[in-house]
């Protein structure tokens, strides 16, 4: 009787801490990392100007490069994080990292802003795609959907060209993984599927997007 009320006593034991585990793992999913720090954006990810896609891409681990990275001209990602209390100091956890200010890169930001705008570039109006390179894109997906129509008639020029211009159309697909394809979210969310061709785009956004860069 003893015996089975030790087995008993281990097994909600082990329950209880596998129910915990599971908790803190679904917390530690639910929050942004930024600058050694977690918070709960959930209820701003339907309202984050760059669309849901690029915000969630940083939910559940350390996202402080993007939040550097993709807001380099402007403050108000800083005044908008400035409303949401810190969930808690992760700075110190293992295998987190806490990303310093880096003077050198504020010095930076200034100096590109300033060739941005001597060239007449607004750096946060003029974001996204050229005419030219929306043409490009434009060129390369009509010439890939007409290539593509010679390629299932079994036409080997059509086979090579379609692959070609598949390749050639990962330009979007890039361009729309870094949100830069447009300002309008879902031009950027519908772009990034340009990369077909060469990988999975959900894969492209976790290995490049955020791994990568």
């Amino acid at each position: 009787l003893d015996e089975n009320r030790r087995l008993v006593s281990n097994e909600i034991d082990s329950m209880a801490m596998t129910e915990t585990k599971g908790s803190k793992e679904m917390e530690k999913e639910s929050v942004w990392t930024i600058h050694g720090m977690d918070y709960d954006l959930s209820d701003f990810v339907e309202r984050h100007p760059g669309g849901k896609e690029s915000i969630l891409l940083g939910r559940g681990r350390d996202c402080t490069a993007l939040f550097e990275s993709y807001h380099p001209f402007t403050n108000r990602h800083r005044d908008v994080l400035k409303k949401y209390k810190p969930v808690i100091d992760v700075s110190k956890r293992e295998g987190k990292c806490n990303v310093e200010d880096d003077k050198f890169y504020e010095v930076l930001k200034e100096r590109v802003i300033k060739t941005l705008k001597e060239n007449n570039i607004d750096p946060i109006t003029d974001r996204g795609a050229t005419t030219g390179r929306s043409l490009y894109y434009m060129c390369i997906f009509v010439s890939m959907i007409t290539s593509g129509s010679y390629h299932v008639k079994g036409n080997p020029l059509g086979s090579f060209l379609f692959a070609v211009f598949g390749w050639l159309l990962g330009a979007i697909g890039h361009d729309g993984g870094h949100f830069a394809v447009s300002r309008i979210p879902l031009l950027n969310d519908v772009g990034v599927w340009g990369i077909s061709f060469l990988c999975n785009p959900i894969m492209w956004q976790h290995q490049h997007t955020y791994a990568h860069h």
